[in-house]
């Protein structure tokens, strides 16, 4: 399954792509947004709440061009940002990779040499 989200550097996508969305799979609700609409570079905070707002248990984010994972037991919620394969900001070339099995949550960062 791929699924994208529009970024802040995504103009050109406006109108046909969406900033944020959620996807049900596997019986998990899943928020996707870039992370400037959440403004991920300053805290969680933002991500976290939407999340909840919308009954999902995983949040996928971008943004701040470094792989990230997380899991937050207070709220059930699995955070993960695959980070870039393009221009990361800590030198690592990463990308992601979400497996759902039914109530089995995996996320994987591969980094490319």
């Amino acid at each position: 399954c791929f699924f994208s989200v529009m970024g802040n550097c995504d103009a050109f996508l406006d109108g046909v792509t969406e900033k944020e969305a959620v996807l049900e799979i596997e019986g998990h609700r899943i928020f996707i947004c870039h992370g400037h609409t959440r403004m991920v570079k300053y805290g969680k905070g933002g991500l976290v709440a939407a999340a909840r707002e919308k009954n999902c248990d995983i949040a996928l984010y971008g943004h701040t061009h470094i792989a990230h994972e997380e899991y937050n037991s207070e709220y059930g919620l699995y955070m993960f940002n695959p980070g870039s394969i393009g221009s990361p900001r800590d030198g690592r070339f990463t990308y992601g990779i979400l497996s759902i099995d039914k109530k089995n949550v995996l996320f994987s960062v591969g980094e490319v040499k």
